[in-house]
């Protein structure tokens, strides 16, 4: 991944944390030279590494909105709503294709697509 420099396009956020440790929370685009969907990736920063850190400076805090408790929560979308799945296959269908066709196709591909967020783990080497 980042080969290309999809990185460089990538969202990012700062998010304190306990006894002066820094997240940075980095929204990642699709990529298809990459192979890599949609992502976000999380690091911690000590304070050592806050100091060293340039983009830390230019970096906005991560945007939170509030729950019924009034606990602070931040809510990250990672994938396609399935109404935005059919609307996505209408755009990209050959005119012969009826819409109730395509809703089916939309539907069996959702049932088909992860439904949650995974943890991706660097290859070792």
């Amino acid at each position: 991944m980042c080969e290309c420099g999809c990185y460089s396009n990538a969202v990012t956020y700062q998010m304190p944390g306990p006894n002066g440790l820094v997240y940075l929370v980095k929204l990642l685009p699709a990529c298809d030279y990459c192979s890599v969907g949609m992502c976000v990736e999380i690091s911690r920063l000590g304070p050592a590494n806050q100091t060293e850190c340039e983009e830390l400076k230019h970096t906005p805090p991560l945007p939170v909105s509030f729950d019924c408790d009034g606990v602070p929560v931040t809510v990250i979308s990672v994938g396609v709503e399935k109404d935005e799945l059919v609307k996505l296959a209408k755009q990209c269908a050959f005119d012969e294709v009826d819409d109730i066709t395509l809703e089916v196709v939309a539907d069996e591909m959702w049932t088909k697509m992860p439904q949650a967020p995974t943890i991706v783990m660097p290859d070792s080497e």
